[in-house]
């Protein structure tokens, strides 16, 4: 896996957190702004054209922080090995974890 962001926190620290915390071994590549500016005319970021991008293994390529951090805890597993997003099989408890997701998402936006 590897994690293309720029060099700062930003949107990224989250997905880097619970990778750290999941024990994902990935690269996380710096893009400087003149870097991203060249590489969208080229398209490497579609369709958003936006980062972070995280890309797997078999080159598939996730973009929008909320839904890379849903995947990455449908996908792995905690330090302990929990389950850190149960989707249906417990709504509630996946309702609350959105709801974190989501309340850090307007701190973010408000705080910038």
């Amino acid at each position: 896996m590897k994690l293309e962001y720029f060099p700062i926190h930003g949107r990224a620290i989250q997905i880097r957190l619970l990778l750290a915390y999941c024990k994902v071994d990935y690269e996380d590549i710096f893009v400087t702004f003149p870097e991203f500016a060249q590489r969208k005319k080229q398209g490497d970021f579609a369709p958003s054209g936006q980062l972070p991008m995280l890309t797997l293994d078999d080159g598939t390529k996730l973009f929008q922080t909320k839904s890379i951090l849903r995947y990455i805890a449908k996908t792995q597993k905690g330090k302990n090995g929990e389950n850190l997003y149960p989707g249906h099989s417990d709504p509630l408890l996946s309702f609350k974890i959105d709801e974190v997701i989501d309340t850090r998402e307007d701190f973010l936006n408000n705080n910038l």
